[in-house]
Formats: structure tokens, sequence, C-alpha cells
């Protein structure tokens, strides 16, 4: 059965769902599940019906019970993960997708998940065997066994990945791994990493329970806890608009109560809302330093022939510094070393261009942890300083990590002999220090862990080659404020705020609008919160409710020039110009010197219709800025329209005076219009033409746009036709 059928039919029944018709919802999906010979979950929607026959027969017969609420949403769950599981089961056979492609692979090798982790841990049943050697820190040359080691746990991240639904075997065959001391630290990431990406996939409740135990565990490692609350957030997001079962939210609330929660879910979704600015510093690499390089580099080769520049001392070289500075890129790069200061991913740009590589085909590997030993790292022959080097640089995730000892093993042999014994010719003690300095970049583990984890799934979700058949929340951004179960615990003041303001900085309206929202709600009336609510919404174009909040805020800072600009700009947009000119005259009167406030004043007042008051503005312009021609536009303008062709004229001629624009010559054609100089204004309409590189299409429409001030003129219809053809006569 094609997919799209089947999720057209399962989309309707959450449809049905949602508006409370559980009737509805059961009868489509039985007819999905008859039509697909899913007898084992027409069976099950039987026994849900029958429950909720039940439950309405209680009803109308008056019966109370308690725990009427409850059953419902019983019986919810089981519906929508009823609809789940007929959506997989039909999908198995023929969907080609990379998931159903594994899954069907899975279940063709393996038999169960505790068989195969039994295999595996056959690998190190003995102290000579490889996964122990490599669990002491032992050096292994077998590249045989290694390889096989490798594939096996590829095998373990495919199954844990696809398994649906995780049952009490597979739970128990995972939680006797993770506390197996004797496993390698790098399977059981990615048996977590694995269990991520599956609770993203399809929600399954028993998976989310898993990864609060994981999360939950104090003696496993905190690599394994970040990862498994990354996953825990990012499954609720996904799901955020679907009813929890109850289990999940009395985990939920036992996991609020252990001693690094609040912190935790604090520094996860900062960590998740920095993702979003990922792609903003991509595009600064990509579009502006890059390309600005680029543009440098045969200056910078010239200076270094002619010995301007000392290329063994480029870093304190004037030249080069001034450079960069009149450029415009040493602020850039600044920005960029504030915001890696800060944790953000400032290397997704470098790196994008090195997943090409046949070990990125994999799924497992994006999530592999960085391992010296690892074949494809070992295949490469690098020195051990470099690889030591690399493995312990915290900004880099460890799917980069593999691309960097790749792109270097494609590397022709002399240039990479050349450049590893410049590398090796470097003080080992300096690099310890380079090392101790760049683990400075996340002195908090806890949030390092957290977010390599987040980098490397980043990179998988954008960069694999089959991106597009997953799940990808970073696009269009993590809010987690908008996961009603986690709402209870994002009353802290301090977190909303940050989150909010980071939205808000970067022009994430619709965002920022939701949490500083939520933000009212947890705190008492403040006028900024009103003031930045109301700029979400003039941003997002709702300029009535934009015009509420800002009126709220004024109730705290009625002298706020930020408030009465914003006021002023609103009304000004919703077409309102008198209520504008009055928040505008405000501001002028607060600074009068102020020619743009002054000028602004007038263009609003004609807008408006009061004119006198317009002239009134524009002529105190004229007067505070008597050397420039800014003012003169809109004062000739409005003298157009207020009947005083020839007034209007004297300045349009000052205007022409002064690199006139093609706007400037239209206007004076009107001017000669309206004086019934009909030449002379076919003479400006052609210099508008010309110095607008238009056609003369674009000049009649022009001129038609202003048919209401002409008609205000004394020009009438007819009269604007006949100067038009004769003005097309005439570019013969």
């Amino acid at each position: 059965m094609e997919k799209n059928k089947i999720e057209k039919v399962t989309s309707r029944a959450a449809g049905y769902i949602s508006r409370g018709r559980l009737r509805d919802a059961i009868a489509v999906l039985r007819e999905l599940s008859e039509k697909g010979m899913q007898w084992e979950i027409s069976d099950g929607l039987d026994r849900i019906e029958k429950n909720y026959a039940y439950m309405l027969r209680y009803l109308t017969d008056g019966v109370k019970d308690p725990d009427r609420d409850k059953i419902y949403a019983d019986l919810v769950c089981e519906i929508l993960m009823a609809s789940d599981m007929l959506a997989r089961r039909l999908m198995m056979p023929d969907c080609a997708t990379l998931y159903f492609n594994t899954l069907r692979i899975v279940r063709t090798r393996c038999t169960s998940l505790p068989q195969l982790l039994s295999d595996y841990t056959g690998l190190y049943a003995d102290d000579n065997n490889i996964a122990a050697r490599l669990a002491q820190g032992q050096k292994i040359s077998m590249d045989a066994d290694k390889k096989e080691m490798e594939r096996v746990e590829r095998d373990i991240f495919n199954y844990i990945w696809t398994m649906y639904p995780v049952r009490e075997p597979e739970t128990d065959a995972l939680r006797s791994m993770l506390s197996d001391a004797a496993m390698p630290l790098r399977t059981k990431h990615l048996a977590v990493s694995a269990l991520v990406l599956g609770a993203m996939e399809i929600f399954d409740s028993g998976r989310l329970l898993l990864l609060m135990d994981i999360y939950g565990d104090s003696d496993a490692d905190m690599s394994l806890t970040s990862s498994a609350l990354a996953g825990i957030l990012l499954a609720l997001f996904r799901f955020h608009d679907r009813p929890l079962p109850v289990n999940v939210q009395n985990r939920l609330k036992l996991l609020s109560d252990t001693p690094h929660w609040q912190s935790d879910l604090k520094t996860a979704f900062l960590e998740l809302i920095r993702t979003r600015d990922t792609e903003r510093i991509n595009r600064t690499m990509r579009e502006d330093i890059i390309p600005g390089m680029m543009k440098m580099r045969p200056d910078i080769i010239n200076k270094i022939n002619d010995g301007t520049l000392d290329p063994d001392n480029m870093e304190a070289n004037p030249e080069w510094e001034k450079m960069l500075e009149d450029s415009g890129l040493a602020e850039r790069i600044r920005d960029l070393s504030e915001l890696q200061q800060e944790g953000a991913d400032v290397f997704m740009s470098t790196f994008s261009h090195l997943k090409s590589f046949p070990f990125f085909n994999e799924a497992a590997n994006w999530f592999m942890p960085f391992d010296t030993e690892h074949t494809d790292v070992a295949a490469t022959g690098l020195p051990s300083t470099l690889t030591r080097l690399i493995a312990a640089m915290p900004m880099l995730c460890d799917s980069d990590k593999y691309s960097f000892f790749l792109s270097l093993d494609a590397v022709p042999e002399s240039q990479r002999k050349m450049m590893l014994s410049q590398f090796e010719a470097q003080n080992s003690a300096h690099l310890e220090e380079m090392m101790k300095a760049e683990a400075s970049i996340h002195p908090n583990r806890r949030r390092a862990t957290l977010s390599a984890f987040l980098q490397n799934l980043y990179r998988f979700l954008n960069l694999f080659r089959r991106k597009g058949e997953f799940y990808n929340p970073f696009p269009d951004g993590v809010n987690l404020l908008k996961v009603e179960a986690l709402t209870p615990y994002f009353r802290d003041f301090e977190t909303v705020q940050v989150v909010a303001e980071f939205f808000f900085r970067y022009g994430y309206w619709e965002d920022a609008l939701f949490s500083f929202n939520h933000l009212d709600s947890i705190s008492e009336p403040q006028g900024q919160i009103f003031q930045k609510i109301g700029y979400c919404h003039q941003k997002l174009g709702e300029l009535d409710k934009a015009i509420e909040y800002y009126h709220q805020a004024e109730l705290f800072d009625p002298e706020s020039v930020w408030l009465m600009r914003r006021l002023a700009s609103a009304y000004r947009m919703k077409g309102d110009f008198l209520t504008a000119a009055g928040f505008y005259k405000r501001l002028a009167d607060k600074e009068p010197e102020n020619i743009d406030l002054t000028l602004t004043l007038g263009v609003v007042l004609m807008q408006a219709g009061d004119y006198t008051a317009a002239l009134t503005n524009f002529y105190k312009a004229e007067f505070l800025d008597g050397n420039s021609i800014r003012p003169l536009r809109p004062l000739a303008w409005t003298l157009f329209l207020t009947g005083d062709y020839r007034r209007a004229r004297k300045y349009y001629e000052r205007i022409m005076e002064d690199k006139p624009t093609p706007t400037d010559y239209l206007n004076m054609g009107h001017v000669a219009m309206a004086l019934e100089e009909y030449k002379e204004a076919i003479n400006f309409y052609k210099l508008s033409m010309t110095a607008a590189s238009e056609d003369s299409e674009a000049l009649i429409r022009n001129i038609r746009a202003d048919s209401v001030a002409l008609g205000s003129a004394g020009v009438t219809d007819s009269t604007v036709a006949l100067i038009i053809d004769a003005l097309l006569y005439s570019l013969r």
C-alpha cells in the first residue's frame, strides 16, 4: 500500500481523535486494517471499542466514575498506538526509506536484541579478546577482528533504532548492557543514540521510559545521560500535540525531583535553541567571510611577494590586521569568536563538505564516539600526537573529527608528508597547552557532552545523504515552551527570559512572542515585556495587537521615546495617519532640532491631509538643514498638492541642480502638466524614463499611479491619455 494513502488515513483518524470522535477514528483505522489484512490490529481495535462502549454505557446510565478522564486518556493513547503500529506494518513490505530498508534487513539478520547483544558479548568474553583490550586502552592490530566488532556495533544500532514497540525483553537487555562495566562506552553511546533517533521517528512510550531511566541513572556516564536527556526533550517536542500516557507523565514528575533536573533542563533548552543560530553562522561563513578572504587573497600574495607581509608572523602584522579591518572581516571574525566562546557551533560550514566519505553512508557512524583505534582512523597512519590532539578538542564533535582524519587520508602523499613533518616539528608541550586552552571553551562537562551530541545529531539530520527521510526539528527551531508536559518546569524567570531574548534578538518573531507571553504568565506585569510582545506582533503584521500591548506598556513608562516611535510607526502602517502624527508630534517636541523627526512628522501630516501643518514642518526642516535638498522633495510635492504649482516648480528646479531621481523628473512633469506646459511635461517624463532605465510601459504605470493627484490639479483623464500618446510618438 502506498505511503501517502496510509498517512492520509492515519491523519484522518488523528483529526477525529482531536475532535473527540473516537468512534469515527476507530472505524477508519479498522477499515484500513482489514483492507491490509492486519487482523491482530483489528482485534486490538475491537477490544478498544468494546472498552469505550462500556465507558459510554456507564456514563449514560449515570454511574459515577472518578477515573473516567484517566480511562478516556488511556483509550486515546491506545488508539494512537494502534494507528502507529498499523501504519508501520503496512509500510514495512514496500516503503523504500532507509528506516524501512534497515528494518527489513534487521528482521532478516537478527532474531532478537537479547541474542544480538549476547553474540556481541562473546567478542569480549575473556581478557585476551579485542573488546577487553580496547576498554583497557590497549592498541589492537587485528584489523579483521576490529572490523567485525564495528559491524556488530552497527547492527546493534540499527536494531535499537528500528525496534517498535520497545517491550520488556528489549528493555531488560538494554539495561543489562548499559550497566555492564566491561561493555565499551562507545557501544553504549551508539545504543543510546539509536534510542534517540528511534524516539524521533515514531512515538513509543516504552522507548521514552527507557531514555528517562538512563537519564536518571546516577551511575551512568555523563555522555549517556546527556544524550538521553536530548532524546527525551526532542521526542516530547516532536509529539507535543499528542497526549502523553499516564505512566510517562508520572515518570517525568519523578525526574523533576532529581537534583540536576532544573539546571539540566535549562542547559538543554539553551543548547537546543543555539542550534537555530548554526545556519546563520554558516551563512556568514559562506557568504561573507570565505568570499571576503578569497577577494583578499591576491593582495595578500602580492604583499608577501614584495616583502610587505611576513608570512611567518601574520597574526602580529599591522598590515594584515589593517587589511582585515578595512574589509570588515575583522568584526565578523570577532563576532564568530565570541559566539564560539559562548558554545555556538561555528564549524558546521567548515566540515559540511567533508561528509561524502563512504564512512558516512552508515547512519550509525554519525553517532560513533571518536576512537583513535577505529579502523578508519588507524588506516590513515597519522602520528599519535595528532590523533591525541584532535581527540581532545572539545569544540569538534565526533563526526567532524572523523571528517578531519578521512580528509587527511585523501591528501596526496607528497603534501601529506610535508604537512605531517611540519606538525611533528611542533613542541609537544605546546600541544598540551593548546589542548588545555581549547578545553576551557567548555568548562562545564555536562553542557559539553550535551552540545557534542546535538552537533552530531544536527550534522546527521542536515548532511546525511538521505536526510530528507528524517524528521528534522532544527530548521524551524525547537521551542520547549510549546511542550505542555514541560510547561510546569519552566517557571524560572531567568531561563525563560534568556530564551525569549535569544528569539527576539535574531528575529524569530513567532517563538519570541510565544516565549514572552509565557514570561508574562509567570511574572508580575512588566512594561518591557509588553513592549517586546507588542513589537513581535508588529513584526508579524498584527498591528491591532501590537498597538494594544504598546498602550499597556505605556502605563509603565508614558514618556518612553521607544514606545512613542513604535506607536507612531504602528498607527502609520495601519493607515491612521492622524493618530500617528500625534505621537510624532510628541517626539518632535522632545527633540525640536531633530531634522528626521521634523520631516517624518511633516510627511505623516501630509498623508493625513493636513497640508498646512505639513508645510510648517517642511519649512522648519528647510531652515534647520538649509544645505540639503532632503526637505525640498516633500515640500515641493505638498505645494503641488495644495495647488501652489509655481512655488512647487521653484523647489523642483532647485532639486534638479543636485542629482535628481527618476521620481523628481516624474513629479516635475506633473507640475508642468498642472501649469498646462505639456511639451515641458513630456520632456521631464522622458528624463524620468531614461534615469530609471525603464521602458515606456513602466513610465505609463508611474504616471497613472498619480492620477488622483493629477485630477486634483485639474488634469483630466483624457488629457493624461493624450499626453501619454504624444509621449509615445515622440519616442519613435
